[in-house]
Formats: structure tokens, C-alpha cells, sequence
């Protein structure tokens, strides 16, 4: 029973967020467009069937049965839209009425009219003239409230009301929770639990899940994701023994072989003992093949030569075998066992306490003598990150990664990787007294602020606004793929499954992603594609610049209508993402 409802919990869950946010963003446009006069005449969230409405001053408002999605229907707005009906009724009850008009003199008109002469559409024309925030009507034309008559600028505040109240919603909802909980950001959390398993991968064959923690590694015992990585790396090619925690409790112990990687390649050996090339950045034509030279030890002892950067292998082809030659990455230290899983678990975090900028460091300590300055900024604490991606530090983690470190393994050198005037740097602190807090370290952070509380939204809404351009960069650099990027994203689906999921870690937590994820939409509507406001606006921009004139509304419907169809196709691709990654991960467990 208590599985049941906390089902259905989850689910009211989603349906609330998505209504909440379709909620703001539409009745940004309609606050905005009332404003200067347009006519909204219907507001509705969710589509198909009424479940209940009202009218209000002249607007009609519905809820209806399916809650993901919503409109607002300005008079005029679409590009081409026919308003002659309505053009009729307000000639046939105004037209003869002089202009320019205050809206009372246009009030007492309409009141001459016999009561059986009132109907729908009298009382359509009195609210539009009822309501109208104008002193005086210039011209008949004026009072039809039409989209496409209003002025350029009053155009683009309606059409940038629906992201303007995004970014209100979500800059509220975290100012809310700065003093309550802290700055918060998806932060990714260091345990060995998995994330996601590649498909036809070793782990796969091995019956690893999503969810599943890794508990041994050939006897190692693993408490992080970190230790996990490190104890698989130095296993390319060799038989491995893996035990893991499902949910549950059940334990489970396999075998597998890890496969031989670097960066932008991996091999697997097959059934047969031999050679396959399963993934490249460089030759994606070669995945599949099978490797007829070198062999596995000949490949691993290549790959361990000291100052190796290229390695030659032969593939097996149809008609005669086929030569590729693989670049190796700048700084390569060999290669590195690799089971196919992905840690990557995320959580929201918040901080309330220390950013993790350096705030000074003490003379001859060990983080003197390493380099570390003060202004710098604490990335990773050897491999484990206290910067989430958006670029919020959290001070709070630097001791408990100091501490994982420590238990992960006890070497002479811990790695502080910080950020100097935009620079990378690693620095190797002696360890030789095991570093354990702060103090041990030589430093002091500085505290997190009011300040970076209040500008906390505006950051996180610039990193949103800026992911566009980050991806496509990032396509062009080569440094991940179209289909690596469509990977890492979240459709609707996605989106639906960490609400369901966070609806269950508490309230702060879940209003948190509410407006994480009103921020988002914001930022991707103003995207310039056609079909989004981003788009509209530019539209608007050309028209302002050509003097006022607008490009045919014909042929800016068909751009748009082209754009909602590459969007549809995309949101489709990636909801397939989405259901593939909600089964590995199985997170609708009941």
C-alpha cells in the first residue's frame, strides 16, 4: 500500500511541476499581451477534453485533461491567422463611432444596443473595450487588439513574457532556498554506484544493472567510483573478479575481462580470445571489425612503451585486411581497463557555508610548498570533484574528499587540481603526513557570501543560457560526438523521471529542480530556432531593421512549421535516450 502511494505521489508530482511551469510561462505571455491591449481570448493548461473553466475579463481559462502542455491564443498571433469574424463584430457594433476614442465613450455605444442584440459577440467587443488598459483608442483597427498591429517593442515584451516569467519563477524559488538550504547544483556524488551500463559491454554480459554498487574489485574493497575506476584501469585484458550490491541487499560475484582503452578508443576480446574494436572517435567504420594484428599481448605491450603516440592495426575486411592507424592522446600513460559502465551519479547538493576559493594559506605548509595560492580555486581533490558543472563549488566537500582520498589509497602525493586566472593547473601536495582536513593542508576558504547567494540564479540562468553554444563547441573541437552529446541530454521523458525521483528526496530538493528547470526552459525558448520565441524575436528584429516591415506571415508560418517539425524529430530521438537510460537505471523501482 505504501508503494502505491508513493507512486502515486511521484506522479502528482510530475504532473504539478509541468503544470506549474507551463502555468508560468504561458501567463507570462498573457499578462504581457493584456498589457498592451492585445486580445487573449482563451488561456488553457494542458490539452484534450475541459476538465473545468471560467471566464475572467474577457479571457476564457480551461484546465484540461492532459497536463503536459498548455497555450495561450492571442489574437493575430500566428503568422497568416485569419481574424475576419472578429474584425466584423467589432466594425459591425463601432464602426460608426468616431476616432480617437477613450474606452468609455466606446462603453457607451455599445450600451445603446437592445438586449436581444447582445450576444456572444457584444459581449466579446465590450470586454476587449472594457478591460483595455488604453486612455484612447486611435482607430477602429486599434480596438480588434490584433498581435501583428501592435509596435515592434511592445511585440517583443509578449513574445519574451513566457521566458521572462521562467526566469522570475526559478530566480525566486532559489533565492528562496538560499537562506533556507543554500546554494544548490547538480553535484556528482562519489559512490561506486552505477549509473548506466553500455550496451554489449562486459558489464552487460556480467549482468551488471543500473543502481548496482560496486563492493570488490579482485579483492580490493571499493568505497568510491574513483576506486573503482583506478581498480579497473590497471586491468586491461585481464580476468577480473566483481562483486556488487543490488538493490535489495542481493550480492552477486562475476567474472569478466575489462576491455583495453584510452580516451577515443576501446577493445574487447571476443569469445574466441581475439581482438574487437567496439567504439572510436577516429575510425567509427572500423567498430565491429575484428583485430587480426597486433594480439592482445603484442597490443599491450605497444600500448606500455614509453612515449608510444601511434599504434598501426590491422583489421579483418572484406576482400583484404584494412590498416588504421590510431593517435594517441597527448600525454598518454597506457592504456586502461574499461567494463562499459558509467558512474556519473548525480544528486542536488547545496552549500550554505565555504565556497571553495582559497581565502590564504599558511606559510610553510604543505599547500604552500605545492603552490597554492590565494584566489585559487579548488576543482578536484585528486579525481574527486567539489565543482558541480555549472560551476558552484561546494566547500563543504573538500575535507570528505580529502578523507575518500585517503581511504582510496596512501600515496606521497596528493593532486590539487585548481583554477588560476582561468587556468588549469595541477599541483602535487606531499602527503607523507596524510592530509586529512583543511588545517592539515595549510588553507582557510572563503566564506559563502549574501552576495553570491543573491547572484547565485543569475549565474546558474547564464551556464543555462551558454549550453547551447558549449555543446555545439564541443561537437566542433571533437570532443564528443552528435550521438554522445544527444546522449547526455534529457527529453520529457528524462525530465519526468527526476521529478518522479526527486519528489521522493524531499520538498527542498524537488522545488530546487522546479526552478532549475524553469530556467532551463527559458533559456532553450530563446534558442533562435524557428517555432521557439528565440526564433519569433529574431523575426521581429528583421522587421525593426527593414523600417517596420515584416516579412510575409505566410513564409514565416512555413519556417516555423518546418522548425516544430526538426524539433519534433529531435525531442522523439531523444525520449528513445530517455527510456533506454530510465530501464538501465531502473529508477521507477516499486
Amino acid at each position: 500500500m505504501s508503494t502505491l502511494l508513493g507512486f502515486l505521489l511521484g506522479m502528482l508530482a510530475v504532473v504539478g511541476a509541468f503544470g506549474f511551469i507551463i502555468f508560468i510561462h504561458e501567463m507570462g505571455h498573457f499578462l504581457t499581451a493584456r498589457a498592451v491591449d492585445i486580445r487573449c481570448p482563451h488561456f488553457a493548461i494542458g490539452f484534450g477534453p475541459q476538465i473545468f473553466g471560467f471566464r475572467w475579463r474577457g479571457t476564457n481559462f480551461a484546465v484540461r485533461l492532459f497536463p503536459l502542455g498548455g497555450y495561450v491564443l492571442m489574437q493575430g498571433e500566428e503568422p497568416g491567422a485569419t481574424t475576419d469574424p472578429w474584425s466584423e463584430a467589432v466594425t459591425n457594433y463601432l464602426g460608426e463611432e468616431s476616432f480617437p476614442a477613450p474606452p468609455e465613450q466606446l462603453l457607451a455605444k455599445l450600451k445603446t444596443f437592445p438586449e436581444d442584440e447582445r450576444g456572444e459577440a457584444w459581449q466579446e467587443v465590450h470586454d476587449q473595450v472594457a478591460f483595455a488598459r488604453t486612455k484612447s483608442f486611435p482607430n477602429l483597427k486599434s480596438v480588434e487588439g490584433n498581435f501583428h498591429d501592435r509596435s515592434i517593442p511592445a511585440r517583443v515584451l509578449v513574445i519574451s513574457g513566457g521566458v521572462i516569467m521562467n526566469f522570475m519563477a526559478a530566480t525566486l524559488l532559489f533565492w528562496f532556498l538560499a537562506p533556507v538550504k543554500g546554494v544548490g547544483s547538480f553535484f556528482q556524488e562519489w559512490s561506486p554506484t552505477v549509473s548506466i551500463v553500455e550496451p554489449e559491454s562486459p558489464a552487460q554480459d556480467a549482468g551488471l544493472e543500473g543502481g548496482d554498487r560496486i563492493l570488490e574489485i579482485n579483492g580490493r574493497q571499493i568505497g568510491t567510483f574513483l576506486g573503482a575506476v583506478d581498480a579497473l584501469a590497471g586491468l586491461p585484458g585481464v580476468p577480473t573478479k566483481l562483486v556488487w550490491e543490488r538493490r535489495g541487499g542481493e550480492r552477486i560475484e562475476k567474472s569478466l575481462t575489462p576491455m583495453i582503452g584510452w580516451e577515443s578508443a576501446r577493445f574487447r576480446l571476443d569469445e574466441k580470445g581475439g581482438l574487437v574494436l567496439v567504439h572510436s572517435t577516429e575510425h567509427p567504420e572500423m567498430v565491429g571489425k575484428s583485430v587480426l594484428g597486433p594480439k592482445l599481448d603484442v597490443l599491450l605491450s605497444t600500448l606500455r612503451k614509453p612515449g608510444v603516440k601511434n599504434l598501426d592495426v590491422e583489421f579483418a575486411s572484406p576482400g583484404k585486411p584494412t590498416k588504421a592507424k590510431f593517435v594517441l592522446p597527448e600525454g598518454f600513460s597506457g592504456p586502461r581497463g574499461q567494463i562499459g559502465i558509467r558512474f556519473g551519479v548525480s544528486d542536488i547538493r547545496f552549500e550554505n557555508k565555504d565556497t571553495t576559493v582559497i581565502a590564504s594559506v599558511r606559510p610553510d605548509s604543505p599547500a604552500a610548498a605545492a603552490g597554492v595560492q590565494v584566489g585559487d580555486e579548488l576543482i578536484k581533490v585528486d579525481g574527486f570533484p567539489v565543482v558541480a558543472n555549472n560551476g558552484q563549488g561546494f566547500g563543504s566537500m573538500v575535507e570528505p574528499a580529502m578523507e575518500a582520498f585517503a581511504r582510496l589509497s596512501e600515496p606521497n602525493v596528493l593532486a590539487l587540481t585548481v583554477r588560476r586566472a582561468d587556468e588549469f593547473l595541477r599541483l602535487e601536495v606531499d602527503n607523507s603526513k596524510r592530509l586529512l582536513t583543511r588545517s592539515d593542508l595549510g588553507v582557510e576558504l572563503v566564506p559563502l557570501s549574501d552576495s553570491d547567494k543573491l547572484t547565485a540564479p543569475f549565474r546558474l540562468i547564464k551556464t543555462l543560457f551558454l549550453s547551447p553554444y558549449e555543446y555545439f563547441r564541443a561537437w566542433v573541437d571533437k570532443r564528443a560526438t552528435g550521438a554522445e552529446i544527444v546522449e547526455n541530454m534529457q527529453g520529457p521523458v528524462g525530465i519526468m523521471g527526476l521529478i518522479y525521483h526527486l519528489s521522493d528526496n524531499g520538498f527542498y530538493q524537488f522545488l530546487f529542480f522546479i526552478g532549475l528547470l524553469n530556467a532551463a526552459i527559458g533559456a532553450f525558448n530563446l534558442l533562435p530556432f524557428p517555432a521557439l520565441d528565440g526564433a519569433r524575436l529574431v523575426f521581429l528584429v528583421i522587421a525593426g531593421l527593414r523600417g517596420g516591415r515584416q516579412i510575409d506571415p505566410d513564409k514565416e508560418a512555413r519556417v516555423h512549421l518546418v522548425g516544430l517539425m526538426i524539433l519534433l524529430c529531435f525531442v522523439v530521438v531523444v525520449t528513445f535516450g530517455d527510456i533506454k537510460k530510465l530501464l538501465a537505471a531502473q529508477l521507477f523501482v516499486m
